[in-house]
């Protein structure tokens, strides 16, 4: 993949899509991460902003907790009103009552 970085050094332009800038940053004390103020702009982010991350592969994925709790409400919106804590209940009971030979 080709990358073109700018005159400053800090962002580059991949070669899969001209668009999209990708930010250079560096790992701080502890772990942390300074967000570009451009980023935090363009994605709504706010000081406070509640960020999720994950990795895939090698790579961190971040992306705001509100977003991902909507797609997972989305994703199991149709499962309704369940207790997985009463299903698993009543599912060790009857494996009980069938192994006792009722």
């Amino acid at each position: 993949m080709s990358r073109l970085w700018s005159s400053d050094g800090r962002t580059c332009h991949d070669g899969l899509d001209m668009a999209r800038v990708v930010f250079s940053i560096r790992l701080g004390s502890q772990g942390r991460i300074a967000v570009p103020a451009e980023l935090c702009r363009e994605l709504d982010l706010e000081e406070g902003t509640e960020l999720a991350i994950r990795s895939e592969g090698r790579r961190l994925i971040l992306e705001p907790r509100r977003d991902v709790l909507r797609r997972l409400r989305r994703r199991f919106a149709d499962v309704g009103d369940v207790s997985l804590a009463d299903e698993l209940t009543a599912d060790r009971a009857e494996k009980a009552r069938r192994e006792s030979g009722e």
